[in-house]
């Protein structure tokens, strides 16, 4: 059987560039899969939300994880934590307004 695959919402697109920005940075690879695992959190939610990866903006990422630490989420709950997806996105030329 193989492994099933998480969607990554509003950043599908950007996902398997995202992996390779981790793994070029020297994240190990546990990292890189539990930093893929907030990468799929953060665009799922986003598509809930009704908005696109060029939506994310600073403020819109607080609110993210304001959502994560009501529900009881104990990981991923700082903007500090959105550090790295942010950059990415950021280089990559998806720039909200800050």
């Amino acid at each position: 059987m193989g492994q099933r695959r998480a969607r990554r919402g509003a950043l599908e697109e950007f996902t398997a560039g995202y992996q390779g920005f981790l793994v070029v940075r020297g994240l190990s690879p546990v990292s890189v899969r539990h930093r893929m695992a907030q990468w799929g959190a953060l665009g799922r939610w986003l598509e809930a939300e009704g908005l696109g990866s060029w939506e994310l903006t600073d403020r819109v990422a607080e609110r993210h994880v304001t959502v994560r630490r009501s529900a009881g989420k104990v990981t991923w709950v700082s903007t500090r934590s959105l550090g790295l997806p942010l950059t990415y996105l950021r280089g990559v030329g998806v720039d909200a307004a800050y």
